[in-house]
Order: C-alpha cells, then structure tokens, then sequence
C-alpha cells in the first residue's frame, strides 16, 4: 500500500521531520561556534609562546653581548 503524501495525515510525520533536521542544524551550529571560539583560544596561546619565545631569545643575545663586551675590555685591561 502506497503513502498518500497530500494526506492530511502525513503532516505531524512532515513536521517531525522538520524538528528532527531544525534540532541537527541547530546541534551542528552550536558544535562550530563553540570550535571557533576554542580556535580563538588556543590561536591567542600561539602567539603569545611565540612572543615570549622571541623576548626570550632577544635577552639571551643582550645578555651575550654584553658578556663579549666586558671581555674585551678585561682583556685590553690586560695588555
């Protein structure tokens, strides 16, 4: 026996269908805002490691700058 799709009886089957779908979108929405937002987060940490990073490796250059200046001047103290 074939469904009669133009029956009025087929409707509430046509309306849970469209929650069924509407509650999915809505599932799948929440899924990729709350991803965007953790993606944002863990962008941020990123680029304040590389930051960091880089600070760091800017005072190690100072600091051995400074150790090859003082001894040169030790030495020439020496001559």
């Amino acid at each position: 026996m074939a469904i009669d799709r133009t029956s009025p009886l087929s409707a509430p089957l046509w309306r849970g269908r469209v929650l069924e779908w509407s509650l999915v979108a809505t599932v799948i929405l929440v899924v990729v805002l709350v991803f965007a937002q953790k993606f944002r987060v863990v962008s941020g940490q990123g680029e304040l490691a590389a930051v960091k990073s880089t600070l760091g490796a800017l005072r190690t250059a100072l600091v051995i700058d400074f150790l090859r200046q003082k001894q040169g001047r030790m030495h020439q103290m020496l001559l």
